[in-house]
């Protein structure tokens, strides 16, 4: 009678076990609490403040997180903050004040936004930096409205974006989804790939250029082991419309400083990663310029390189790049040179860019309207950035 109780419990006893697994009870599910505001990562660079005066730093890693916050990164830091189901990115010197009771929140700087989906209505105030200080201050009365400084601009988010507020000038730059805002009581709407202007008291919408695609490279590690390794040919898609690209160095993916930015013709650039050895991973991303509107496009994915390994003193030293000119033969007014030059390197003669093949050879043809004397001029820029210069003269008769 006793064996079969026993059998009859530890037959009970395995069909609950299975059946509180099957469903993911609380004895094996934690559910992590969010709460309408939190930091999520800052850069570890610098300092952020909880006060307008910047006098009183805050530990994002041991915050309290109150009903209401003020925080303001310095000129060396960035922050990441969830809000609404939406990723913000706060740029340097950006301020926010976040109200729990009103879910208000005010922005002042530069910021990114990205949110986790389309479906969610997110709404931010853009207003000037003394706005937001008096907010924060515990004497104000609790609303904007109430206190007849309403805010200037709100923004209904689109599914990302960047968005630029200073003295006098609002950008906001719509990448995905759709976006509306309310400046000065006029309604204006953003489709995916366009910007709103407020500059100079005028307000503007402008298409943008889309992002370059096929990033290379979108993730690498560079093992450094003898001279060159260091060297990391960056390339995208070219984007058409695109008269110039932005391509800019991080040292983190805050983008809180700017390790190395270059404007340039072509959609791809040779750079030597030495000087950046100490920064371990650096991020790197490209915006199709467009020179005749001023406008940058939507950035690329980010790209991620780790850098590991180590060099010798000597093999750190940073040298001109090689250039020789083999030949300059004159026929009538047309000049035929040719030539040898590091490969990485980028090669102009009299200004104009010329292309080195896989063997470091290069030809190129000048023709000369005019007769006489003429000097041709050489640079050649090493991925260090270091330049190599030559001249070299011809003349010119008349056939």
């Amino acid at each position: 009678m006793k064996l079969g109780f026993l059998l009859l419990f530890v037959l009970i006893f395995i069909v609950a076990l299975v059946f509180f697994n099957s469903f993911q009870t609380p004895f094996q599910t934690s559910i992590k609490h969010i709460s309408a505001f939190q930091v999520s990562k800052n850069s570890g660079k610098g300092i952020v403040y909880k006060n307008p005066s910047m006098t009183e730093p805050v530990d994002l890693k041991t915050f309290n997180y109150p009903g209401e916050i003020y925080l303001k990164a310095d000129p060396q830091t960035s922050f990441q903050f969830y809000y609404a189901q939406t990723f913000f990115t706060a740029l340097p010197s950006a301020s926010l004040f976040f109200q729990e009771k009103t879910r208000e929140i005010y922005l002042n700087g530069e910021f990114f936004w990205q949110k986790e989906k389309d479906d969610p209505k997110v709404e931010v105030y853009l207003t000037h930096e003394s706005q937001i200080g008096d907010l924060s201050r515990p004497q104000r009365i609790d609303s904007a409205e109430e206190n007849n400084q309403s805010p200037r601009t709100v923004v209904k988010l689109g599914r990302s974006g960047r968005i630029k507020v200073g003295a006098e000038q609002i950008q906001i730059w719509n990448y995905s989804g759709n976006s509306e805002i309310i400046h000065d009581g006029a309604l204006h709407r953003l489709n995916q790939n366009q910007m709103f202007k407020f500059i100079d008291g005028k307000a503007t919408i402008h298409d943008l250029l889309p992002a370059p695609e096929y990033i290379s490279p979108e993730k690498k590690t560079v093992h450094l082991s003898t001279k060159g390794d260091s060297i990391v040919k960056f390339s995208w898609k070219n984007v058409p419309g695109a008269s110039q690209y932005l391509l800019r160095l991080y040292s983190s993916n805050l983008k809180e400083n700017i390790l190395w930015e270059k404007s340039m013709l072509t959609n791809r650039k040779s750079i030597d990663l030495l000087r950046f050895v100490d920064a371990g991973e650096i991020y790197w991303e490209v915006y199709p310029y467009d020179t005749s509107k001023e406008l940058e496009g939507i950035p690329s994915k980010a790209g991620e390189i780790k850098i590991v390994g180590v060099l010798f003193e000597e093999e750190k030293t940073l040298e001109p790049p090689r250039l020789v000119i083999t030949s300059l033969t004159v026929s009538g007014n047309m000049v035929l040179i040719k030539g040898e030059a590091d490969v990485d390197s980028q090669l102009f003669i009299d200004n104009e860019t010329v292309k080195i093949d896989m063997d470091g050879k290069f030809i190129y043809t000048i023709t000369y309207k005019s007769i006489g004397k003429k000097t041709i001029r050489f640079r050649l820029i090493s991925p260090s950035e270091i330049e190599t210069a030559l001249e070299r003269q011809v003349s010119i008769f008349e056939e």
